[in-house]
Order: C-alpha cells, then sequence, then structure tokens
C-alpha cells in the first residue's frame, strides 16, 4: 500500500553513560548535563528554538538502579537561570531543585551537583524548576527511569515517550497599545508569528512581586503543535515489534494538558502509574496521561501490520491545524 512513506523517522532517545567514582569507600554513579541553546525542525518546515539538556530535546535518558548513589551535575550556559528538579524523587531538601527554597538557581558558567541516593523505582524524569511552565516550554526535560533491585514484569524490548506540547509563537499582553517595529497590533494585544521569541526589550516588565524572592514575566502560551520525544509526526519515530513479544512502553506527560494515548487493533495491560506498580492491573486500548503523570504499559504484539498509535484527542494529531501530525508514531511489526 505504499505505507513505508509514513512511517516515520529513526529519532531514538540517547541515554547517558555516568562516569563512575569511588569516594570515602562510596560507589558514584555521576552524571553530567550542560543546559544549552538548541534549534530544531519539530516537523517538515517548522523550526523552533529552545534549551536543551547536553544540547538535545528531549533531554538524554538517566537510567539508574533502585539504591544506587548518584550526583547529576548541572551547568549553565546559557543566559537565563535554571535549576535541575527529578520529579517524584524522594531525596533532600536541598537537592530538590526549587530555586530560593532549597537552592539558588544557576547562573551562566556556574555549575551545581544534585547528590542522593535513589530509594524509590519507577518512570519518572527530570527538568527545570525556574520559571518552570515556561523552562519546561523551552524544552528542558529528560527521562529518568529506577529499574527496581526485582523485576516486576518481564518484557522483550521497551521504549520512552515523552509526551508535550509546544508554543511556535507567543502573545503578549500591553499595558497600552503602543506601535512595535515588525507587530501586528491588535488593540492591546499584540501578536508574535513565527518562532518563540524570548526577549522583547521594548515591552513593560511587570513589577516585582514582594511574597518571593523572584518573579517572571508573565508567560501566555498557545500551544499550536504537539509533540513525542521532541519531535512531531512525521518526525516521530516508530517503534519496531516482533509477533509474540511484549512491550513495555513508558508514558512521560511533560506538559500541560492530558493526552489519551490509543493504539490500533491491540490491547495493552497498564501496570504501573506514577513509578508504582498498579494494585490491578487493567487491559486498555487507550489510557489517559495527565500532566506531569507516568504511564507504564505492558502490550502484547499478536497482530502483524502497520498500526498507527496516537492521542485521541484528534486536534493533537495535526500540524499546523493540518492532519495528520503531531502525536502520531506507528508500531510496525519486523522480521
Amino acid at each position: 500500500a505504499g505505507y513505508d512513506v509514513v512511517i516515520g523517522k529513526k529519532n531514538p532517545l540517547p541515554e547517558l553513560t555516568p562516569e563512575i567514582v569511588k569516594e570515602g569507600g562510596k560507589t558514584i554513579k555521576v552524571f553530567k548535563l550542560e543546559v544549552k541553546p538548541v534549534e530544531f525542525e519539530i516537523f517538515p518546515g517548522k523550526t523552533v528554538e529552545g534549551w536543551g539538556f547536553n544540547g538535545q530535546v528531549p533531554g538524554p535518558a538517566i537510567s539508574v538502579r533502585e539504591g544506587d548513589r548518584i550526583r547529576v551535575v548541572l551547568t549553565n550556559e546559557t543566559d537565563d537561570k535554571h535549576t535541575l528538579h527529578v520529579h517524584g524523587k524522594k531525596k533532600p531538601l536541598e537537592m530538590d531543585g526549587v530555586p530560593y527554597l532549597s537552592q539558588k538557581p544557576v547562573e551562566k558558567g556556574e555549575s551545581y551537583a544534585y547528590e542522593f541516593i535513589v530509594v524509590n523505582p519507577g518512570t519518572s524524569w527530570y527538568h527545570c524548576h525556574v520559571d518552570g511552565a515556561h523552562h519546561v516550554d523551552m524544552g528542558m526535560y529528560g527521562p529518568f527511569i529506577v529499574e527496581p533491585k526485582k523485576a516486576e514484569y518481564p518484557f522483550d524490548r521497551e521504549y520512552t515517550m515523552m509526551l508535550d506540547e509546544w508554543p511556535t509563537a507567543h502573545i503578549h499582553i500591553h499595558e497600552e497599545a503602543m506601535p512595535m517595529e515588525e507587530h501586528e497590533e491588535h488593540g492591546v494585544v499584540t501578536e508574535h508569528p513565527g518562532e518563540p521569541v524570548h526577549e522583547h526589550p521594548m515591552e513593560e516588565k511587570p513589577k516585582q512581586r514582594d511574597w518571593y524572592p523572584e518573579t517572571y514575566n508573565e508567560y501566555r502560551p498557545v500551544y499550536d503543535t504537539f509533540a513525542i520525544n521532541g519531535k512531531s509526526f512525521p518526525y516521530t519515530e516508530p517503534i519496531e515489534v516482533k509477533k509474540g513479544e511484549k512491550v513495555r512502553i513508558r508514558f512521560i506527560n511533560v506538559g500541560s494538558q492530558p493526552h489519551f494515548m490509543h493504539v490500533h487493533a491491540h490491547k495493552f495491560l497498564v501496570t504501573h502509574r506514577d513509578g508504582l506498580p498498579v494494585k490491578t492491573p487493567i487491559k486498555m486500548d487507550t489510557v489517559e496521561v495527565g500532566p506531569g503523570q507516568r504511564v507504564d504499559i505492558l502490550l502484547d504484539a499478536n497482530n502483524p501490520g502497520v498500526w498507527p498509535f496516537h492521542c485521541h484527542n484528534i486536534n493533537h494529531v495535526t500540524n499546523d491545524s493540518i492532519y495528520p501530525g503531531g502525536m502520531l508514531f506507528m508500531m510496525r511489526y519486523i522480521d
């Protein structure tokens, strides 16, 4: 049927290799993350700019085992401030990455080391916690996977899927209408077409609030692009399976909207939510993944072919409001 032309694009999510060091009789896995500006094509003809860990979106996967002592060294190579927060994992307060509560933000050229023993296993993620809604929307996130000491469900292969929405244009509200070069003016609303622009020197910044050490400019995103692992279809990577295999897929929602992940002509078992085994696993073909949530599924590959896997909010399966696109990838059987 010629389906090969719409399979997708190879775009593997790399895993970060740690350096193993011994200090004071302790073995430590050391991971290094640098925040850098990035620019990439999210779908054909659409280029976006952001910040990426190690220059990529999503950042590289950090995979460890329950009981490991880890150290994640964050270095900031951008003009903004950043921190690192490992979502959903028990740790000391000063390792939690919340600006002004557990640490000062990391300035350009500075580094900060996050060190703790990983005590709770499961699927999670890491992200910047400075101006959180804005910085995560810039691509500052990556998977954080903790394997349990004892495996709970056998599987033959696995995939991690990070779900996210991107605002490829911003709308800013001004206190009064004013002419601005190369801007279209609509009363007090000025629309910025094209890729995100994060410096608007002509705009009046909001007054500093006195109840927190630092607050940030208004951020009013308009989400018009939907991505899996930083790409929209047809740039999403297909997953490959063989008949008879059990396939584990980890869904991680790093965005601001719920997504309803659906597979054609198959059922899957929901085994974990937020890194924890569910008391009663349920067979489904559509599962909701809310903002910040993680859902692990186990799929029986028992129906050979090429099958769509997508968010069933169909508006999320478009590029520039044109179907197909967005949160869609293919599951392809191979020999």
